[in-house]
């Protein structure tokens, strides 16, 4: 069961790194999934239809723009096929040069709040929590992205899945903006 009490607390980032430290984890690499994604100009009306929602997400000296894919488009309609998702939330990011996002561990509180039924909470775990990173174009230099102690090199097209509970960071250096798309599910 997913206790929506539990993820807002501390004791969700014990738990998270305890995971971490105690397990063999494995980011799986998938390659050649292609999806239209929207260039910036268009991200902030619409996508086949999807609905946006832009935000500027700032962690002091960290800055990505975000926009909410909703669940019934087409690019979240194909990847839940593809992933074998039942629930989904997507967010595509442009991080920007100069920007970083630190290490962290995602707690996704919108995802079980907003995107998780009370039923699906109590028969899910978590388990059942799946993440993904799309990468859109291919690494630029100065371009870096971190799972766990896993420095990532991507081309266009690779997604990685990894644990939920796996630290991640992301670093823009280089001197143009990289769209990446961050996932998260339930399997079905």
């Amino acid at each position: 069961m997913i206790d929506l009490d539990f993820v807002k607390s501390n004791d969700f980032e014990t738990l998270a790194l305890k995971l971490y430290q105690n397990t063999d984890y494995h980011c799986k690499k998938i390659t050649n999934l292609y999806l239209e994604l929207p260039h910036d100009e268009i991200a902030k009306k619409s996508l086949h239809k999807a609905k946006f929602q832009n935000k500027v997400h700032e962690l002091d000296n960290a800055a990505t723009h975000n926009y909410r894919i909703e669940s019934d488009s087409p690019t979240a309609v194909k990847l839940k096929t593809v992933l074998q998702l039942d629930t989904v939330k997507i967010n595509m990011r442009i991080q920007y040069p100069g920007y970083v996002i630190p290490l962290h561990i995602g707690r996704h509180k919108s995802f079980f709040s907003e995107y998780l039924t009370e039923h699906e909470r109590k028969i899910k775990n978590y388990d059942d929590i799946l993440r993904y990173i799309y990468f859109a174009e291919d690494r630029q230099p100065g371009q870096f992205f971190q799972l766990g102690r896993v420095d990532v090199d991507w081309q266009a097209g690779d997604i990685y899945q990894f644990p939920w509970y796996l630290p991640h960071a992301t670093a823009n250096a280089g001197t143009s903006p990289r769209k990446f798309l961050s996932i998260v599910g339930t399997r079905k």
